[in-house]
Parts: C-alpha cells; structure tokens; sequence
C-alpha cells in the first residue's frame, strides 16, 4: 500500500469532510436530500406548534367552562 503525500491527505481530509457535510443533503447545490430535510423539520416544527397551540385552547376553555 502507498503512502499519501501530505497534498493527498489534505485532498483526502477535505473529500470526508464534505462526506460528513453533506450527509443529510449538501447545501452548496439542490440536493433533493437537502430539500427534504428542510421540508420534513418544517413539518415537524409546524406540528408541534399546532400541537403547543391546540393544548393551550384546551386549557383555556376547560378554564371558561370551570368559571362559567
């Protein structure tokens, strides 16, 4: 097996960490990954939001009931 150079270890280093970058969708081009997980962590934030608000509107009219 050959030795890297120090320029192939530094080729080879910036290629894993452009790997490691662009794991879940590389942002420096439209990656469909990179799409996605936009789309699915707006999704999630939405539900939760719907999920933080819908409690609240419970709670407040179990209070209005509760007060008359």
């Amino acid at each position: 097996m050959r030795a890297f150079t120090t320029k192939q270890e530094n080729q080879q280093k910036e290629r894993n960490e452009k790997k490691i970058i662009c794991r879940n969708g590389c942002p420096q081009r439209n990656d469909q990954n990179r799409v996605f997980n936009e789309q699915f962590k707006g999704n999630i934030e939405r539900a939760t939001n719907k999920i933080g608000r819908s409690a609240d509107q419970e709670i407040h009219q179990s209070v209005k009931i509760r007060m008359g």
